[in-house]
């Protein structure tokens, strides 16, 4: 039986966190609230990406662990487990080839673009699909409370080079 409420996810909504992947990637997340998260790729294949208010799939799968996973306009999927006391994520993501060979394409904020992207997207090639499956470590983890507008409002290429140690949130690692 299980000792905790799967249904409880006020552990994880409103937190923003930092992980760096061993391939070097460095994403940014911001849990709006139980549907909804905003996000930053610092570093990577994608770096300087951004999004706010991405539609997700969140669900509690043990005592600090939550899995995410959430599907974006230009084709790519993503499904990251985080380990909140753990301070690891597992992270699966699959880009579609188009992402691969023209990742500048992509460098926006996806929400001012989703015609755009999903024109790119069905245009292709999807297929072979690049798949990332690696672990990272939550470097940057601070309570932020609920859809606060002002955690990520803007683009990474815009916050200081010192970026996350800049921030003046408590850091709750």
């Amino acid at each position: 039986m299980v000792s905790f409420d799967l249904h409880d996810l006020s552990a994880i909504v409103g937190k923003r966190l930092v992980y760096t992947y061993e391939n070097g990637f460095i994403c940014e997340i911001y849990i709006r609230n139980e549907s909804e998260m905003d996000y930053r790729v610092h570093k990577g294949l994608v770096g300087g990406l951004w999004e706010i208010g991405q539609n997700i799939y969140m669900v509690r799968v043990g005592a600090d662990v939550y899995k995410l996973s959430w599907l974006e306009p230009k084709g790519t999927d993503v499904s990251i487990i985080v380990n909140l006391e753990q301070k690891f994520v597992h992270g699966t993501i699959w880009y579609p080839r188009w992402v691969v060979n023209n990742p500048e394409k992509v460098i926006c904020l996806q929400r001012d673009f989703i015609p755009q992207m999903e024109a790119l997207r069905d245009a292709g090639p999807a297929y072979p699909t690049k798949l990332i499956d690696e672990f990272a470590t939550l470097t940057f983890m601070s309570d932020c409370g609920k859809n606060n507008d002002e955690v990520i409002n803007c683009p990474p290429g815009e916050l200081p080079s010192n970026f996350p140690n800049n921030l003046s949130e408590k850091n709750l690692l």
